[in-house]
């Protein structure tokens, strides 16, 4: 098993900044910018450890099917399928898949 080391870095937050804009703008996650900053306050000035995710996140949405974000992210289907260890190609409103 090969285990890939994640990118963090130290950001200091800018006064117009807002948290789910910095985590779509450096693709993390909320859980990785919580654990890594134990007193999160997220004002202006403040130093936060960002992660940096492998893999964005796709929601899944009415009527998507996984031929419909392979294309989407020029995927092959399959990939998506072992990606995602999913036991079948039938997807949920709302469900995380991830990109690699």
């Amino acid at each position: 098993m090969k285990l890939k080391l994640a990118n963090s870095f130290y950001y200091q937050i800018k006064k117009e900044d807002d948290f789910n804009a910095l985590i779509f703008k450096f693709n993390s996650c909320k859980q990785n910018v919580l654990r890594n900053n134990d007193a999160l306050s997220f004002f202006a000035g403040e130093w936060v450890k960002v992660t940096v995710n492998d893999y964005i996140t796709h929601i899944v949405k009415p009527a998507e099917s996984l031929n419909d974000i392979a294309k989407l992210y020029n995927k092959e289907k399959q990939k998506l399928i072992l990606d995602n260890n999913l036991t079948c190609e039938h997807l949920f409103i709302g469900q995380n898949l991830k990109i690699y």
